[in-house]
Parts: structure tokens; sequence; C-alpha cells
């Protein structure tokens, strides 16, 4: 089940879709929300702290200021609005840290993808996979999305960490009209992916009623990430489920993976978990 929510609450377009997201899966679990805004050190070289009369660190701190109060009332009066359980948090110092804090205490947490051409991100939705130990939705930079998961798509490859995120899912999935569990470019190895792979997964989400169907991706020219991403984009799925990192991070960052280029190009919101 999942009872309480965690999203990272921002001012702007981006903050009020993710937050449209969360009341509506707060809506349909009858789920506290916890909206969460975190306001992190200013910290400045020490010859711009010198160079002005006013220092930078000074107008850095109100702007953040600012911002927080913004979406504290953003949140606040959507809560009242819409009539669902709900309370407000303030937190201060490493934003991927404090957002990965809370997600512990969390069935959910909501926060959104980087925009590559926008401000640096103070929230990095792999940190918070990896550092929280709880499932993670991460929203799109680009506009509004369906506020219902209707086709839900489910990467699996029998790893250990795409296990944790198809069982941290489950609530979500007995909600959706169809899932669809799919293994790209099958074969045999570590973790018994064969020619049959996915049919016990999808009798055990069957056993817990979920809409569920298991095919295939036979693709063997196209990177794990890119037949999920053509997938997707190709079946009009609402969200994609997979397990985060089965390779090391570092790795992944160097010479790309499956996470990374799904973070990066996303175009569904996507939960992960490792």
């Amino acid at each position: 089940m999942i009872k309480d929510i965690v999203v990272h609450v921002e001012p702007g377009t981006r903050g009020e879709n993710r937050l449209d997201l969360a009341i509506a899966l707060a809506r349909s679990h009858d789920a506290h929300l916890i909206g969460l805004h975190v306001i992190e050190p200013v910290v400045l070289p020490e010859f711009l702290l010198q160079a002005t009369e006013n220092p930078l660190s000074e107008l850095l701190i109100d702007a953040a200021e600012a911002a927080a109060v913004q979406a504290q009332k953003l949140f606040e009066e959507r809560i009242r609005v819409e009539g669902i359980s709900g309370e407000w948090r303030l937190a201060r110092g490493g934003a991927s840290a404090q957002v990965a804090l809370s997600a512990r205490y969390s069935d959910l947490t909501i926060v959104g993808q980087p925009d590559p051409k926008g401000p640096i991100s103070v929230v990095r939705p792999d940190d918070v996979v990896m550092e929280s130990g709880r499932p993670v939705l991460i929203i799109p930079y680009i506009g509004a999305l369906p506020q219902t998961a209707d086709y839900v798509l489910v990467a699996w490859d029998g790893s250990r960490e795409a296990t944790r995120a198809v069982n941290d899912a489950v609530p979500m999935l007995t909600k959706a009209k169809k899932v669809k569990v799919v293994v790209v470019n099958p074969q045999s190895g570590p973790n018994n992916v064969g020619e049959i792979a996915g049919t016990d997964l999808g009798h055990h989400l069957a056993r817990h009623g979920v809409k569920v169907e298991v095919g295939k991706i036979v693709a063997p020219e196209l990177e794990v990430a890119d037949a999920l991403l053509s997938a997707l984009l190709d079946e009009g799925c609402d969200m994609l489920v997979m397990g985060a990192y089965g390779h090391s991070r570092l790795r992944q960052t160097i010479i790309g993976g499956a996470t990374r280029t799904i973070l990066d190009h996303m175009t569904v919101p996507v939960l992960m978990a490792h």
C-alpha cells in the first residue's frame, strides 16, 4: 500500500506539474502527502565575496528563502483546495541528501528530472534512488503529463534491482488498466532470463490483481535503454518501471548504461528502485 508520499516542491510550472501528479496519486491511494522544499547552503569563492559591497551570497540567500515561501504557499493552497491530507516540510542542507532522508520514511518519493537547458538542479534523482532505499518516481522536465498511469511498461531482466522496483510498484500496477512486462533481447544468463523470460513475474503480478501481459523486444542492434524508449513511444505508455544501476554508477556515468540513458532522455514518469 501507498500511505505516504513525499514530493519535492519548487515554484514554477515544472513544480506545479509535479505537484499535480502527486496530488492525483495521493487521492488515488488515499495517502498522506508531504511537500518538501530544501534550501541549500550558499558557498561562493572568496574573491566574489570581496568584489562587492553587497555580498552576492546575501542576494542568493534571499532568493532561496523567497523561493521556499512560494513553494510552501503553492503546496498549502493546493492541498486545501483539493481537500487531501498533507503537511509541509522545509529542510536545509544538501538537497539530494535531504530528499533521500525523507524518502526513507515514506512509501513513494516524487522528484523532477533535471532540465539540461535549465539551471543546475539541486536534486539529483539518481542520488535519491541510491541513498534512500525506497522507490522514486521521476517526472520528466517536459510539459504536463497524464495524471494516471493507465498503461505501464515494466522493464524486466531478472535482477535484484528490477525485482525491487517491480514489487515497490505493485500498488500502482494494480490500479493500471494495462501492464506489460518486457525483456529486451532475452538470453540465458545469471538471472535465468531466457526465452520465456518474464512469465513467472507475470504470474506473480496477476496473483496481485494486476492486468498483465508478458512480451519481449528483440532488437540486437539497439541498446536496452533505446529499445525501452522506443517501446514507450510506440505503445503510448504512461509510465516505466525499472531497476536502477545494475552495474556501478561510476561505470554508467563514464561509458553509459540503461539507467543513465533513461534518466537523460525519459519522456514519461519513471519509477526506479535500487
